[in-house]
């Protein structure tokens, strides 16, 4: 649930700095969009892999 949350938090982070650079120009928003993706991708690889890593040791334990 905190990793949503911080998801959560990411997207409305940088959907505020998008609507920020709407009055710098229309290239700023591409970056900002491309870096909030990034952020995005990363949080939600790391959820998957403590997601793999926790069955993969419940499954390691079982067949000791």
């Amino acid at each position: 649930m905190k990793k949503l949350l911080l998801t959560l938090f990411f997207i409305v982070f940088y959907s505020a700095q998008a609507c920020f650079a709407m009055s710098i120009g229309l290239p700023e928003i591409f970056l900002l969009g491309l870096a909030s993706f990034v952020a995005i991708g990363f949080i939600l690889a790391l959820i998957y892999l403590c997601l793999y890593l926790l069955k993969r040791s419940k499954t390691s334990r079982n067949e000791k």
